[in-house]
């Protein structure tokens, strides 16, 4: 049985890891965007405690949801059940899935109080306009920009993937393949990263503006960890696979050093 050679064991470490980024950015861009999985939400409002103070202060409810949230594809509408340690989204409802999200919560909002005849508006309750200002004018335009780097990085790890696969059995490839896998790896990488700093951007910097403006009150905003983690082991997974082809050459190329330094003294002591 012929062996493999040596060069699909240098093409084994790269293709794993673009392999797993590949995984991790495929579960990104499915559960990143399912309303079945809302702690993977980017980022969630929480009118909970503007409800129970509207209820003390009058006796009466609010008709809106407890939560709006803000997927990579769509925007959610629930409601929360929360014990001392967990949180639960109930009576989950999602806008059709899009390309182009457009995150507008005082809009969701009103349209709550409006479809329940409230006589109450976003104005009468106070809600500060900058929640919804920001998305508009900032964050809606960056994500859609995220989700392109997102597209763009799963076709180049997808391409990367099947570079690593006809090394590994042995296909016949140009002979700037290498130069062309290590390129490609390295456009995963960047794309990846690009992405995940946008996407952190949008998460960190909103939740900090909601709950400082909404603070008095009582609208917060909160966030999973699962999505960070996600795009962030990608990225990582992606960096990992070019990192680990020069390691794997370079103990490569010392080996054949080595075998060869053995040769040539090995005919000196033949002489």
């Amino acid at each position: 049985m012929p062996s493999l050679p040596q060069l699909s064991f240098k093409a084994l470490l790269p293709t794993i890891f673009s392999f797993i980024s590949f995984i991790l950015i495929v579960l990104l861009m499915a559960i990143g965007s399912s309303p079945t999985w809302p702690p993977f939400a980017l980022i969630s409002i929480d009118t909970t405690v503007l409800k129970d103070a509207y209820y003390t202060a009058t006796g009466a409810g609010i008709p809106i949801h407890d939560a709006y949230s803000l997927h990579l594809q769509t925007t959610c509408e629930s409601y929360l059940f929360e014990t001392p340690k967990s949180r639960r989204f109930v009576g989950l409802q999602c806008l059709e899935k899009g390309t182009d999200v457009k995150f507008e919560p005082l809009t969701l909002i009103q349209d709550d109080l409006t479809t329940h005849f409230s006589r109450q508006t976003v104005q009468s309750l106070r809600i500060p306009a900058a929640i919804q200002e920001i998305f508009k004018k900032k964050y809606n335009i960056v994500l859609h920009i995220a989700f392109i780097f997102y597209i763009f990085a799963i076709t180049s790890t997808g391409i990367g993937v099947l570079l690593g696969g006809a090394v590994l059995f042995d296909v016949t490839l140009p002979g700037k393949a290498d130069v062309l896998g290590l390129g490609n790896a390295a456009l995963s990488t960047l794309l990846l990263f690009v992405a995940s700093v946008m996407a952190t951007v949008i998460q960190s910097n909103a939740t900090s503006l909601i709950n400082a403006v909404g603070a008095s009150i009582g609208i917060s905003a909160f966030h999973g960890s699962g999505f960070m983690a996600l795009t962030w082991c990608s990225c990582v997974a992606s960096l990992l696979a070019p990192l680990s082809s020069s390691f794997t050459r370079q103990h490569h190329n010392g080996k054949i050093g080595i075998i060869e330094g053995q040769i040539v003294y090995r005919r000196k002591v033949s002489w």
